[in-house]
């Protein structure tokens, strides 16, 4: 795969130990660096004379944004990510492989509903910014985090939702909860999921979307098989170069209002 070395326009911070980081991309080179929402880049970093390599999903959306932006989340001992939260500054240079992967959004005439765990929300805001500008009918977003110091994209989803009607989040808080109306406090239980199963039915054919750590996904799963939804495509995603195995997993149904059954779109 081909490489390109790019300069960090903008770095900055956007919940605790979590950054945004902006690349430059020259006029040459922009048609190798066109992608859909929900895609992602690799970033390639000498760090202790070390060749690191490692994946990170762009959170800019191709529909509504004139950057090119990576958000992360600083993982203890990773050494990418403390490097690029730490250490990588305005105008420095990294070296950067154009986007791929097929975690991307289906058909806009349907109901997304999409599940997002801390910095998993990086894809989910990219395809969200996206199906919003296309017209999607409905999306629904459960989005689950420790607290809101470690929340990402707090306000532009907020802005989104007073925009957007037909819009909404589900915010789930697992340790300190916000003194906000309609907040879950919890894991995502299937209790949880129980109470919010009604806000999935609407006129439009849901489809899904899941982007966390394992026993988020885990939770999810076992609800969603637990309503008949047989026919499931759950796939753990290698996203990079190197074959590094990060804890991504996608979801993607289509429901038939005439079978009343759910199967791959």
């Amino acid at each position: 795969m081909s490489e390109y070395k790019l300069k960090v326009l903008e770095k900055k911070i956007v919940a605790s130990d979590s950054v945004s980081i902006k690349f430059e991309i020259p006029n040459s080179i922009k048609s190798s660096f066109n992608y859909k929402a929900g895609q992602f880049i690799g970033i390639q970093a000498e760090i202790n004379n070390e060749k690191v390599i490692r994946s990170y999903s762009l959170s800019s959306s191709p529909d509504t944004d004139d950057f090119f932006q990576v958000t992360l989340k600083k993982i203890v001992e990773g050494k990418m990510s403390t490097f690029l939260v730490d250490k990588i500054k305005e105008g420095d240079s990294l070296v950067v492989t154009p986007p791929v992967g097929q975690f991307i959004s289906g058909p806009k005439e349907r109901h997304h509903i999409l599940f997002a765990a801390g910095s998993g929300v990086t894809p989910i805001f990219s395809m969200i910014k996206s199906l919003l500008f296309q017209g999607a009918p409905k999306i629904t977003f459960i989005y689950s985090n420790k607290d809101l110091a470690n929340t990402i994209f707090v306000e532009e989803l907020k802005v989104l939702e007073l925009k957007y009607p037909q819009f909404s989040v589900k915010w789930v808080f697992t340790q300190q909860a916000p003194d906000w109306e309609n907040v879950n406090f919890g894991r995502v239980s299937s209790t949880l999921l129980e109470s919010l199963f009604l806000l999935w039915q609407s006129a439009y054919d849901p489809l899904f979307y899941m982007c966390g750590p394992e026993g988020f996904m885990e939770s999810i799963e076992s609800f969603l098989g637990h309503k008949d939804m047989t026919v499931l495509k759950f796939e753990k995603k290698a996203l990079s170069v190197q074959k590094q195995a990060l804890m991504r997993m996608k979801l993607l149904l289509a429901y038939s209002a005439d079978t009343k059954k759910y199967a791959l779109r």
